[in-house]
């Protein structure tokens, strides 16, 4: 693995406050105040945000600034459906291609999941849903399609902005948090039953319950 670049490293630590919420929507992002706060030059900070235009975590407009991308009811609804559709055809593909070291990958990316404490104080939102994502990733590891990969990932990265909105409303009720990680464990079972069907089931009933949670929380 090659060694991330300072525009690399500048780019992530802004998209990390970006989702932790140390820069809100819509807020002006000023090249010299990023410089200050991240200790590097002006350069990687003008290709980081570059970077980060194309992942549509900020908003560029030329000769006038950046800003940080606004969030919306309609976007995340289109995205959430896009990946939806596109994880479904995925996961089947891994059900028919998938063997035994395949259905271990899956077990194992679960049960780290399932061993984080969404109601613990030293709870790291980063992490969960790195390892969230690992999951489903996991899940269509076996999934024949670079291109389908690719789309996935894209809308995965795009949508933990609104990740962390669902984190910041409700990981403190645990009802909330009872019904998501009840979801991650059925999806798992019907992934390893191989039940197809099943699978599109669980898998519309989770992104529709995902979607109407976190609407309630986007403008």
């Amino acid at each position: 693995m090659s060694t991330p670049t300072l525009a690399q490293k500048v780019q992530q630590k802004i998209a990390d406050d970006i989702l932790l919420g140390h820069y809100q929507p819509k807020e002006k992002l000023v090249v010299a105040e990023l410089k200050s706060r991240y200790q590097i030059g002006a350069s990687p900070v003008r290709e980081a945000l570059v970077q980060l235009a194309w992942q549509n975590y900020v908003t560029l407009e030329p000769q006038k600034g950046c800003w940080v991308a606004p969030v919306s009811r309609e976007e995340f609804s289109d995205l959430s459906q896009t990946l939806q559709l596109l994880m479904t055809q995925a996961v089947a593909q891994s059900i028919a291609m998938g063997g035994e070291e395949w259905e271990v990958a899956v077990i194992t990316s679960y049960h780290k999941l399932n061993r984080m404490d969404l109601q613990a104080e030293d709870f790291c939102a980063n992490t969960w849903g790195q390892k969230r994502l690992a999951f489903f990733q996991a899940l269509i590891s076996e999934c024949q399609s670079p291109s389908l990969m690719r789309f996935i990932d894209t809308l995965c990265l795009q949508l933990a902005r609104y990740r962390h909105i669902w984190l910041d409303t409700h990981r403190q009720n645990p009802e909330q948090v009872a019904i998501i990680t009840s979801q991650h464990e059925r999806m798992m079972k019907a992934v390893l039953a191989r039940d197809i069907k099943l699978v599109r089931h669980e898998m519309i009933h989770q992104f529709d319950y995902y979607m109407d949670s976190t609407l309630s929380a986007v403008a």
